[in-house]
């Protein structure tokens, strides 16, 4: 019975079908949003409606507007943007979000991913069985769908301003030519960048016959059917992958932006929203380190930084290489919530910016009833856009994490031509990914600090 099992890879998906149902049946992906904080603007309510949190007082915001005279100016006719309701996102809220089934698709093959690779590598050390190819499709399946539902909530989505996903492709162009580059050009003559594309090149052809015959009949296994061979030249390897590498600059742009405007807000929030934006010392850490643990993860294919400095044989370097990108993963997802509330908190600040900050503020009688409709749409539009970029923020976790897979997978099976493939082509797109990721973030915090961008 054993071995017809393990002559059936497929049924190392048992476990993570039946994981996943599971998940999918208790709604566990959008769970992760449930008690999120979010602010909303009464509609129609009277010049006198008091917010019914501490966390958005009106009260508290005036006291710093002037005299008394001005106070009574301000507080006409604003109606239910006079002040602002604080509720926690419930689980009915969470199932009306926009791009839903983005988020949803998102956790459930990543799910699926780490269940398969898990599986698959206790039953090869514990039960002796064959290597399985399905880890290794799940995790290359997590990093195309991440990228596919990055383009779906923003390149190709109506609520992204023509102008953001014009700079995205005017970076993805800008990518493609500097990664084509790298390769072309070789730095230090190969001797700097610690991935080969000759070599995986040469790879490619073995690596994919040996992939059919895996997932193939009996005949294909036994070498009793015929199998096409598959060459592919290193100039084409290095246009395929500056083609990908492309596509993550385009991609990342988004979810960097959006990262930077929470670590922003987070570090540095309004001297009046003290009392409402709170910034724990751990949570800050945490997001410091989603900052920085790409870059770091990208240096572990400089040389001499990798392989000289650690003195580890190239199968050990990959193992660290796959650990450091998971952990770079399970940081980012774990600072998913912290970037959202800091995302809902912008109908707070952009509440607080137009009713003090806008001319109509001081307005007739008109101009501060279009001024109250604007603000109850500023909070509706800022929760309404909430899967969204629960899927940017998450992303970029799923992108290291499928990576992470595909190294580690690669690190602990016997040296072969599909783990000379994965090592240098996923090592090219993992620095690649952090780098970008990081040049990016770098960028705008430094014009958010000189006030060339406003958060």
């Amino acid at each position: 019975m054993a071995k017809s099992l393990a002559d059936a890879p497929s049924v190392q998906l048992l476990p993570a079908m039946l994981l996943g149902l599971a998940l999918s049946t208790l709604a566990v992906p959008l769970r992760v949003l449930v008690g999120l904080r979010c602010y909303y603007a009464a509609a129609g309510a009277s010049t006198d409606v008091k917010a019914r949190s501490r966390s958005a007082r009106s009260r508290s915001v005036r006291a710093r507007r002037g005299s008394a005279a001005s106070k009574r100016d301000d507080d006409v006719d604003l109606g239910g943007a006079e002040s602002l309701i604080v509720a926690k996102l419930s689980i009915q809220q969470a199932t009306q979000m926009l791009y839903r089934d983005a988020l949803e698709n998102l956790i459930l093959v990543a799910t699926f991913a780490a269940c398969t690779t898990a599986v698959g590598l206790g039953a090869e050390r514990l039960l002796g069985w064959p290597p399985s190819p399905w880890s290794q499709l799940m995790a290359g399946g997590l990093i195309f769908s991440t990228l596919a539902m990055l383009a779906k909530v923003d390149l190709l989505s109506a609520t992204t301003a023509p102008a953001n996903k014009a700079i995205a492709i005017f970076w993805g162009v800008g990518g493609f030519a500097a990664a084509l580059a790298l390769h072309v050009l070789q730095p230090g003559g190969g001797r700097v960048l610690a991935w080969d594309t000759r070599r995986a090149a040469a790879a490619v052809g073995p690596a994919v016959t040996a992939f059919i015959q895996s997932v193939g009949s009996k005949a294909l296994r036994e070498g009793q059917a015929p199998v096409p061979q598959l060459a592919l030249s290193a100039t084409a390897l290095q246009l395929l992958l500056a083609l990908a590498g492309a596509a993550i600059a385009v991609l990342l742009f988004a979810p960097a932006l959006r990262f930077v405007n929470g670590y922003w807000l987070q570090t540095s929030p309004p001297d009046w929203a003290a009392d409402y934006i709170t910034a724990p010392p751990l949570s800050t850490a945490a997001l410091l380190l989603n900052l920085l643990l790409p870059l770091l993860a990208t240096m572990l294919w400089v040389r001499p930084m990798g392989p000289e400095l650690l003195g580890l044989s190239e199968q050990r370097l990959a193992l660290v290489q796959s650990l450091a990108l998971l952990a770079t993963a399970a940081i980012m997802a774990a600072n998913v919530r912290t970037l959202l509330q800091r995302y809902l908190d912008r109908g707070l600040t952009g509440w607080h910016q137009l009713k003090h900050g806008s001319k109509a503020a001081r307005g007739n009688r008109e101009q501060k009833q279009s001024l109250g409709e604007l603000i109850r749409l500023h909070c509706q539009a800022t929760n309404y856009l909430l899967g969204k970029v629960a899927v940017q923020c998450l992303g970029p976790a799923m992108l290291y994490l499928g990576m992470g897979l595909l190294l580690l997978d690669a690190a602990l099976r016997p040296a072969s031509d599909a783990q000379t493939v994965l090592q240098h082509c996923v090592g090219f797109l993992a620095a690649w990914s952090g780098a970008c990721w990081f040049a990016y973030c770098a960028a705008m915090l430094w014009m958010f600090r000189t006030g060339m961008l406003q958060p």
